[in-house]
């Protein structure tokens, strides 16, 4: 059993806690059945609402999140660190399908929200659909055309769009309820090796910043800053190269040469977190 980060939009952590969404559908993701998902959410720490100085984006009204005054300021789920994380999903089942293969079932599964229709009181609401994928929404007339809708908000910028019709990993899972693994337990030797963490990210981050401006040598001062990485932090990262803005992987296979990055933001937040980053960790957050 592994534990892996897996990023959810804020109306699927909603469809998530409220139980309606059992299935995730996604076109690069390495898990495997047993293991653990942690799910990365939207976050602020502008509200304290909560016993916690942290709020999750999917328990806050519309009203409230979206108000430009007081503004707050959402954190990208790709920030969240382990410690952060609420939401544990086991993995149930795996299959490989495409995209398009999806049942009227599975609509319901990804989340999709049913509204019966003795529960629609406004005859224009009637006319508009009883279909959507996230609460006060927009309507549609099928879970097949609310499903669409929100894979392609989702996935067409990206090249993935229904239409494509792309080959896809269908994850379903149950909902974990765990301790959190990335809490450390409060003990000088721990408190010591967070600490001794952050000031290694903090040094690596002043390092790129040096060799980003050492533009005359930027291979070398890249390429170096790659082998730093591997030295300071014990990681494994052949065969991976280091650009302006992110770390690559380069795999040679028989679709021949798969290339795929990661930012550094999320390599540093990573190693912070804890997590282990190899080449699967570079795959898996591309």
């Amino acid at each position: 059993m592994r534990f892996l980060p897996i990023v959810f939009s804020t109306p699927m952590v909603r469809a998530i806690l409220d139980g309606r969404k059992t299935q995730t559908r996604r076109i690069k993701y390495k898990c495997e059945i047993g293991d653990i998902l942690w799910v990365r959410e939207t976050f602020t720490k502008d509200l304290r609402t909560a016993d916690s100085e942290w709020d999750y984006r999917a328990d806050i009204p519309d009203y409230i999140a979206n108000r430009k005054s007081p503004k707050i300021h959402w954190k990208s789920p790709y920030y969240m660190k382990g410690y952060l994380a609420r939401l544990f999903l086991k993995v149930k089942n795996l299959r490989v399908e495409k995209l398009q293969d999806i049942t009227e079932t599975d609509f319901l599964a990804e989340g999709i929200i049913e509204t019966k229709s003795e529960d629609i009181l406004d005859y224009k609401e009637k006319t508009c659909g009883i279909y959507r994928y996230e609460n006060f929404g927009s309507a549609y007339n099928t879970a097949k055309d609310a499903y669409k809708a929100l894979w392609d908000n989702l996935n067409a910028e990206r090249g993935y769009s229904w239409k494509n019709n792309p080959t896809i990993k269908v994850i379903e899972f149950e909902r974990a309820i765990i301790e959190n693994p990335f809490i450390p337990e409060m003990n000088y030797e721990n408190l010591n090796k967070v600490e001794l963490m952050k000031s290694k990210v903090k040094k690596a981050k002043k390092l790129l910043s040096k060799f980003y401006k050492a533009e005359a040598f930027a291979e070398y001062a890249l390429q170096s800053f790659l082998r730093y990485l591997e030295q300071e932090f014990d990681l494994d990262l052949e065969a991976t190269k280091f650009s302006y803005g992110s770390i690559g992987l380069v795999q040679n296979g028989q679709a021949g040469e798969t290339k795929m990055s990661v930012s550094p933001e999320d390599l540093f937040s990573a190693l912070e977190s804890g997590e282990k980053v190899d080449a699967d960790w570079i795959w898996r957050n591309t």
